[in-house]
């Protein structure tokens, strides 16, 4: 499933959240993640891109958080998407009666 773009947004904000917790720039955390740009940090936190399985791992360690933690936030992310479809299935579904 497609992560919509509220629930990067989600994300995004948690991972900054974590990263300013830690003390860490963006430039730091790329440094760590062998990337040539904090671009992509960036990118992660303003919920553009998502982490892959491997900079998760990464982050999670930098940043001192566990299992539930993250799982937690992926959890609540896909609520969030899944409220999204839901609530425009129902703004189709009203449309087409109130089009009758």
């Amino acid at each position: 499933m497609q992560v919509s773009s509220k629930a990067r947004q989600y994300i995004g904000h948690f991972f900054r959240e974590k990263r300013e917790r830690a003390k860490l720039t963006q430039g730091e955390v790329a440094k760590v993640l062998k990337l040539t740009s904090p671009q992509f940090i960036s990118n992660i936190e303003r919920g553009i891109a998502e982490p892959t399985s491997h900079m998760l791992g990464v982050l999670m360690k930098l940043y001192n958080l566990d299992q539930v933690q993250v799982t937690g936030v992926f959890v609540e992310a896909q609520k969030i998407a899944m409220d999204e479809i839901f609530g425009n299935l129902a703004e189709k579904d009203l449309s087409k009666k109130t089009m009758k």
